[in-house]
Formats: structure tokens, C-alpha cells, sequence
């Protein structure tokens, strides 16, 4: 604005070659405001550390206030100020450890500013993903789906006639002949299993008509023998599963699509009794304990999947061998998990052996601090590969249960990248060092 109103008598000087004075100290000026209005709060440079500190974050929270006002909502404001305040303790960090060293404040503002944003996008993150999870149905939605659309091929009149459940009674019939399941005398084995039963109730519809919420039932008997533990009935309750999809598909187009929202529930309750078998073997152990019990479950169920004894998807089965192999992260902290001291071997291994050699470099001080150093290593190891397998158990489930992999969550907008590069510009634009002017030679050219 004063420069705006200098045009004037500068106008008039380099016309009328007068001397009419400019305005240096306007009204409402910065000058004004800090000589007249903000005097009272604006101190000389001081010594005392901390103020220095408080002033140095102060500047940095100041920097962002322009930025927070060009967010767009109040979250965004408020994170581009915790970047501020997160910049201003870095550079302020790096000031008081390398005093009128420019780059080194620069590099700690940056610094900080950085892991604050980092941390804010992790949080925001998180959130988002557990919004994501939480809208993937459940079994129970699950199963309620694929009734509803039994019942809607029901509404329409569609069901199954005398001849046909007949026919599908000979079909699984002819089949457990061919695997020995049936007797010298045509009947099945009255041992209580999951065959037996999917047997007995498609033996009772042969000949007589089948409604679509009643082939939904069988569907369910003849899958549950998917989670027996005899190895022969889950197998058997693949082939006989199969075999009733392929006899019901061209009675009714909602067949297929209730098949696809069995399928997931039925790979998620697979999951979930691998969970509840690894629960009931390490109930009375830790965290660590179960983990690995799961493992052990897992491994089940990656050894079935190469023998082709499961139906999982290939989403699901590469979900069940992060679980069962371990990726290279869980299996690293694993391995840094060896070191933590949960009985005599273990204590020997992890703390006696690193004391040790502490102890042969650095005398009894080297020996306690190496001992408690790997004893606290293998600790946060062990506790971080605990939460990666129980936690690539979980995205297995949710896997089985959305039908295929998991929607990518992405919190870093094209806004939000804009806003970064606001933030980042404001807390490095004070370092930006000042253009020597350039010489000019004799005929105006810079040298």
C-alpha cells in the first residue's frame, strides 16, 4: 500500500524535478504497528536457552498460520500448524546443538516438520482404514445376503422340481459310490459325519420339489463338511459343494451370485477356526504364544492349499501364506524376538551371550548394558512380530469376507500434496540466502 502511494510524489519529483517527501512510517505500517502496538511484546534477542527455544518455535508456528488459513478445513489448518510446531522444535533442536549453523537449523525445521506431517498422515490413515474395515460385512451380513437372494429367486417362483432333486440325489449319489462311501448294500455309513448328513437331507428331497431357501440349507450342510477335521470329509465337501452349484446354477441367476457370497463366508469361517483351534492350544500362553499357534494353523491350511484340498482365492491364499511363511519384516523381528529372555535357554542366548562379549570389551559395565540392550531388543522383537502375524491373520479375514483384496487407502490428495509443498516452502523460505547484487562492466553486462 505504500509503495502504491509513493507513486505519486515520485511522479511528481521526476516530472517538476521537485522534492516532495515519501511516506517511510504509514499509519497501520509494519513499522507502526511494532513501534506503537506490539512494543510491549516484542523482546531483544535474549541468552537464556529455553526462551530462545520457545522464540524459535514460536517463528516457525507463526510461518504456518498463513498456509492454515488456505487449508480448507479445520483439521487441515490445525495439522499445517502441528507441522509448524513440529518444524519450529527441530530447528529450534538444531540451534541450540549447532549455534548460527543455517543449514543445520534448515535441515532440523525440515526434519521436524516432516516426521509431524508423517506421524498426522499415519494417524489419518489409520482411520481411514479402520472405517474401510469396519463397512466389510460380517459372516452373519454375509449369510444374510445370500438368503436374500434365495429368497428373491423364491418370490419369483423358481423351484427345483421332483425330477431334478432326483436327479441331483444320483449325481452325489454316483459320487460317493466312486470314492467307497457307500455300502454293499446301496446305503451310507451311519457314522456321524458331515458326508452322512449332506448325504441323508439330499437323499430326502430326491423326488420331491426343493424351494430356493431350502437349496440354500443344503448348500450349507454340504459345505459345513469343509470344516470337519477329517480330511477325507473336507475333501469330499469340496466335490460334493462343486457338484450342487453345477446342478442349481441354471435353475436362477441369483444362484451364482448367492454362491459367490457363500464362498465368502464359508473361506472366512475356515479362517476364523483356524483362529479359535490356535486359541484353544495357546489360551493359557501370551501373545507370542498364540501368534505362533496361529502359524501352526496357518501352515494347515497353506499345506492343504498346494495339495489342493481347499477352495480359497488366490487373494485369500496369498494372505494365508504372509501368515503361515511369514514376509520379510515379521520374520526379521522374529529373529530379533530370539533374543528376549522368557525361560533359562532363551535368557542364556539372548542376555548371557551378548553380556558376554560386552563384558570382554567393555568390562562389567559393557557386560550390563549389552545384556539389558539385547534382552530389551529382543522384547520389542518379539512383541512386533506378534502384531504383524496377528495382524496378517486379520487382513486374511477380511480378505475372505470382501471377496478380494482390500481397497487401497490413500489419504495423500492432490490438495493435501499441494498443502505439503506450502508448508514445506514456508519453513525453508527464511534460509533462502539473499542475492548478492551483480557487478556490471563497462558496457552493462553482468560479470
Amino acid at each position: 500500500m505504500t509503495a502504491g502511494l509513493n507513486l505519486v510524489p515520485r511522479g511528481i519529483n521526476a516530472i517538476a524535478n521537485t522534492n516532495i517527501p515519501q511516506i517511510n512510517n504509514p499509519v497501520m505500517g509494519s513499522q507502526w504497528l511494532k513501534e506503537n502496538v506490539l512494543a510491549p511484546t516484542i523482546f531483544d534477542p535474549t541468552n537464556d536457552p529455553s526462551k530462545q527455544f520457545t522464540r524459535r518455535v514460536g517463528q516457525s508456528v507463526g510461518a504456518s498460520v498463513i498456509p492454515a488459513g488456505f487449508a480448507g478445513s479445520l483439521p487441515k489448518a490445525l495439522g499445517s500448524l502441528a507441522s509448524g510446531f513440529g518444524g519450529g522444535m527441530g530447528g529450534a533442536t538444531a540451534q541450540q546443538v549447532f549455534p548460527g549453523n543455517q543449514m543445520a537449523e534448515m535441515g532440523g525445521e525440515l526434519l521436524g516438520g516432516g516426521l509431524t506431517t508423517g506421524g498426522l498422515l499415519g494417524l489419518e490413515k489409520r482411520n481411514a482404514t479402520r472405517q474401510m474395515e469396519a463397512a466389510i460385512p460380517t459372516v452373519e451380513d454375509l449369510k444374510q445376503q445370500a438368503a436374500n437372494l434365495y429368497r428373491t429367486a423364491e418370490t419369483r417362483g423358481v423351484t427345483a422340481t421332483p425330477a431334478q432333486t432326483k436327479l441331483l440325489r444320483d449325481h452325489i449319489l454316483q459320487t460317493l459310490k466312486d470314492e467307497g462311501q457307500i455300502g454293499p448294500k446301496g446305503k451310507i455309513t451311519n457314522a456321524d459325519t458331515a458326508t452322512t448328513k449332506a448325504f441323508n437331507l439330499v437323499d430326502q428331497y430326491a423326488g420331491k420339489p426343493m424351494r430356493p431357501v431350502e437349496m440354500g440349507t443344503v448348500r450349507d450342510v454340504i459345505a459345513e463338511g469343509r470344516r470337519s477335521p477329517d480330511a477325507a470329509d473336507q475333501r469330499l465337501a469340496h466335490i460334493l459343494t462343486n457338484q450342487f452349484d453345477d446342478w442349481s446354477r441354471p435353475l436362477a441367476p441369483e444362484f451364482d451370485a448367492a454362491r459367490g457370497v457363500s464362498s465368502r463366508y464359508l473361506q472366512a469361517q475356515d479362517l476364523e477356526k483356524a483362529r479359535e483351534l490356535a486359541a484353544a492350544r495357546a489360551g493359557q500362553f501370551t501373545g507370542s504364544g498364540f501368534e505362533n499357534a496361529l502359524r501352526t494353523e496357518y501352515r494347515g491350511l497353506d499345506r492343504a492349499n498346494i495339495k489342493g484340498q481347499n477352495n480359497f482365492s488366490l487373494p485369500v491364499v496369498d494372505a494365508i501364506q504372509k501368515v503361515s511363511r511369514g514376509t520379510p519384516g515379521s520374520n526379521a523381528a522374529r529373529a530379533v524376538g530370539r533374543f528376549a529372555a522368557r525361560g533359562p535357554v532363551s535368557a542364556g542366548f539372548g542376555i548371557g551371550a551378548p553380556a558376554a562379549i560386552g563384558g570382554m570389551l567393555g568390562g562389567p559395565a559393557g557386560a550390563v548394558a549389552a545384556g539389558v540392550g539385547a534382552g530389551t531388543l529382543g522384547e520389542l522383537g518379539r512383541t512386533l512380530a506378534t502384531n504383524m502375524g496377528i495382524r496378517g491373520a486379520d487382513l486374511a479375514e477380511l480378505t475372505a469376507r470382501n471377496g478380494g483384496l482390500l481397497p487401497s487407502v490413500n489419504v495423500v490428495t492432490p490438495e493435501m500434496e499441494q498443502l505439503l509443498a506450502v508448508n514445506a516452502a514456508a519453513q525453508a523460505a527464511k534460509y533462502v540466502p539473499e542475492k548478492k547484487p551483480r557487478k556490471r562492466g563497462i558496457f552493462g553486462g553482468a560479470r
